[in-house]
């Protein structure tokens, strides 16, 4: 999974999707850090979560992480705390992905911001109807990834307003339909 999710082709979406990460930074499922070459050359740290512990991680010199391990349904920060809030191939393998949301739209300040580069449920009916069949194997498999989640309209449902999103065809029908953008705390300031 790292491998492939490590690709030229995938860093080049991150870098894409976290170019807008600005202030006070929270990555949740932060794995091996395949995050840390691709944010913009202003951020010089951020808080990381996961419920594992760090393996692999490639230490970018420039970004300093404060390492958490901690779920993403249960994040023990104050309310409004981050400015920005960043996942990554993370919410198809969170077991209860509706509390992460919304523990995502607590900690973010009022007119905070989620970036995300998600993969999930395709619009075509036909590969959607494969992607249900075939999803408790992909779960086994794949390290309790669910490739059938609606990860817009979860991201919806969380109480957070999308601002910009793209879908599009990545690899492996199955698993590849991939949907990056951001979506905004609403509140004042």
């Amino acid at each position: 999974m790292n491998r492939r999710l490590g690709s030229s082709a995938v860093q080049h979406l991150r870098r894409k999707t976290l170019s807008g990460v600005y202030g006070e930074i929270l990555e949740i499922g932060f794995g091996s850090g395949l995050n840390l070459d691709c944010y913009p050359a202003q951020v010089c740290s951020i808080n990381a979560v996961d419920v594992l512990p760090l393996r692999l991680f490639s230490a970018a010199p420039k970004i300093r992480v404060c390492y958490q391990i901690m779920s993403a349904e249960n994040l023990n920060f104050p309310d409004a705390s981050f400015d920005s809030v960043v996942s990554t191939f993370t919410l198809c393998s969170i077991p209860n992905v509706g509390a992460a949301l919304k523990e995502i739209a607590r900690v973010l300040k009022p007119q905070g911001t989620l970036f995300f580069l998600e993969h999930g449920k395709s619009q075509s009916q036909i590969i959607a109807m494969l992607q249900k069949l075939l999803n408790p194997l992909y779960n086994l498999l794949a390290c309790g990834c669910n490739v059938n989640r609606d990860v817009l309209k979860l991201i919806a449902e969380s109480g957070l307003t999308l601002q910009s999103f793209q879908q599009q065809q990545y690899g492996f029908p199955i698993s590849g339909f991939y949907f990056s953008g951001s979506a905004i705390k609403e509140g004042n300031p």
